[in-house]
């Protein structure tokens, strides 16, 4: 019961789960616009913690390469959880 937790002064030390939507690894064609597609992210005290995610993102659609997009989250305890979608830029 994450109330009794927070009222008993137990250190939460369980990270978020944290859940790219689509797939961990895209193409894109080059020249092409980057639609980035989220995350989810849920806590086992905080629920819902979705709407606390940084997404770095540094694409470049121009030049053919391999980028990466990370996603981090923390839960009010401190709590971190990352997670990468790697983007292939390509013909």
């Amino acid at each position: 019961d994450p109330y009794v937790i927070k009222n008993l002064g137990i250190k939460d030390q369980e990270k978020p789960t944290l859940n790219l939507i689509g797939d961990s690894e895209i193409d894109l064609i080059q020249n092409t616009s980057y639609v980035e597609l989220g995350a989810t992210a849920t806590d086992n005290i905080d629920g819902d913690i979705s709407d606390k995610i940084i997404i770095i993102e540094n694409i470049n659609n121009s030049v053919l390469g391999t980028y990466f997009v990370s996603y981090s989250v923390s839960d009010s305890s401190g709590n971190k959880k990352t997670d990468t979608r790697k983007v292939n830029v390509i013909e």
